[in-house]
């Protein structure tokens, strides 16, 4: 029964980010599973997103727009975040939307994806990403993608060709929904033993 609600943030600021295509390749992916209801993809790249300031000063769209997004993350079940790794790290952008918002990420499963045009993964952007899940109070999956060598996983017209990405995509896919369900499960029996 398709009851999920799944929630995936694509950290790549850049036109033309190879990140970008596997956020979407994943978003695609999660969707296809049969327990999955609605998948939502938050772009960072949308110019409707400020710099974070705690006491900042929006203008009305600006905070129309972090509203909207602090809604569909507090009704997503799990969170997927996307992240390229830049100059060791993981993306200031990606990292400039998640400060929006805090209580979002209590208690909720969150699997963490990240990209590299090189041979390890994105490693540090991935250490970067496990700490904030884990400083937020997520419940990290144990299982991460890490995207090497990017630049060989799509065709020129932005369609998956790499057999790796897909099998360990399907693989992270299976255990991120695991996951998610068990979370869920339990915030029923919870929710029922209060009332």
């Amino acid at each position: 029964m398709k009851t999920l609600n799944i929630s995936l943030i694509s950290g790549a600021h850049r036109n033309g980010s190879r990140s970008a295509l596997v956020a979407r390749y994943l978003t695609e992916l999660i969707g296809s599973a049969d327990a999955v209801a609605q998948v939502h993809l938050i772009d960072v790249s949308d110019s409707r997103i400020p710099i974070y300031e705690e006491h900042g000063h929006l203008t009305s769209e600006q905070s129309a727009h972090i509203e909207s997004i602090r809604s569909t993350l507090a009704l997503s079940d799990s969170l997927v975040l996307v992240s390229p790794e830049y100059n060791g790290g993981m993306a200031g952008s990606l990292k400039n939307l998640l400060d929006f918002y805090r209580k979002e990420y209590e208690r909720k499963p969150m699997g963490l994806v990240s990209v590299s045009s090189g041979s390890m993964g994105g490693i540090n952007a991935l250490h970067q990403m496990i700490e904030f899940a884990s400083y937020v109070g997520a419940f990290i999956l144990n299982k991460r993608l890490m995207v090497s060598e990017v630049d060989k996983a799509f065709d020129p017209m932005g369609g998956m060709i790499s057999e790796r990405l897909e099998r360990n995509a399907r693989a992270f896919t299976s255990d991120l929904i695991w996951l998610t369900q068990a979370v869920s499960h339990q915030k029923a029996l919870d929710l029922h033993a209060q009332n």
